[in-house]
């Protein structure tokens, strides 16, 4: 829980010092594919992390850039995608693995 509070206040400060922010929003409700999007930094840009956002439910396990996500109830939450320096595009990868159903917003970021 301590790190978790840690790691929110880190992604809020980042949030509110940079405005080359870049992201894309993701609504998934058909669980038959994968999603692979990629973002491209502002040139000049002010870049250290990345940020994934999910919210809403599925039926089963998914995956988010290596991170395995189980759901038994709804999820919202923030996921630190690593450090990224705006050197070149980020790439996010969304695998709906063994979900079959489900209604989830899938933010990806750089900030």
């Amino acid at each position: 829980m301590k790190n978790s509070i840690i790691l929110l206040l880190i992604v809020i400060s980042f949030i509110s010092c940079t405005s080359d922010k870049v992201c894309h929003k993701h609504k998934i409700n058909e669980f038959n594919k994968k999603i692979t999007d990629t973002l491209y930094p502002v040139k000049e840009g002010s870049y250290a992390v990345k940020v994934i956002k999910v919210k809403g439910y599925a039926n089963d396990s998914i995956y988010i850039n290596g991170y395995k996500l189980y759901f038994k109830h709804s999820v919202d939450t923030v996921l630190q995608g690593g450090d990224y320096y705006g050197t070149h595009p980020a790439v996010f990868e969304f695998d709906p693995y063994k979900a079959k159903e489900g209604d989830l917003e899938i933010e990806f970021c750089i900030l």
